[in-house]
């Protein structure tokens, strides 16, 4: 029985260590102003605008902004008067988005004499009055123009009226693809070709 004892004291004596942990870990995951709310710079919910006071434990995160550098050196990156933290931020991925996908024309229709791709959305919404468009026209002993036409109309029908922004001339010796860029706010983009592009032109890469 003394043994039982002995033993049953120790044990609970790693009960409470182990619930002393949890608990301390709990606590910790859910912010430095879990247990004292008046560490808090906001005196409400900023969504909810409740009263942090009265918020239920169980719905409760509380966070600081810390700036990381290079040498694993914390600065807070924003206080209040009494230098009290606001928040934690953690960026993810880099802090530049990539280049957007380039759209390849490759289908012509003839018309008459002249031949003229798919048109292709020139994203005017995400443009300013100076927009730049990038174009790259890829050729196989091609011998006759290219030209880059723009329209300001929303929709493309048979009655689209369509102008010509640039031309590019093509010899037939070219090796290397022939760019291009040009200014302006445009509803649609097309190519149209002086000469068949069957097997001449091999594609035609455009980015707004």
């Amino acid at each position: 029985m003394m043994h039982f004892l002995k033993l049953s004291t120790k044990i609970i004596i790693i009960q409470r260590a182990a619930r002393n942990k949890l608990v301390n870990t709990y606590n910790n995951l859910h912010g430095p102003a879990y247990i004292k709310r008046h560490l808090c710079v906001n005196d409400t919910d900023f969504f909810t605008l409740e009263e942090i006071n009265d918020i239920p434990n169980t719905q409760f995160l509380s966070y600081n902004i810390y700036l990381v550098d290079s040498n694993n050196d914390k600065t807070l990156t924003y206080t209040d008067t009494h230098f009290g933290s606001d928040g934690v931020l953690h960026l993810e991925d880099t802090a530049f988005p990539g280049p957007l996908a380039s759209y390849s024309l490759t289908t012509f229709t003839q018309d008459n004499t002249k031949w003229y791709s798919e048109s292709i959305d020139a994203q005017p919404a995400i443009n300013g009055n100076e927009a730049l468009h990038s174009a790259a026209v890829y050729t196989d002993s091609y011998i006759g123009d290219v030209t880059v036409q723009g329209t300001l109309e929303n929709q493309v029908t048979g009655s689209t009226n369509w102008v010509d922004i640039t031309t590019l001339t093509f010899t037939g010796s070219e090796t290397e693809p022939k760019p291009v860029n040009f200014n302006g706010v445009f509803g649609h983009l097309r190519v149209s070709a002086s000469a068949n592009p069957a097997d001449k032109i091999t594609q035609i890469l455009v980015r707004n």
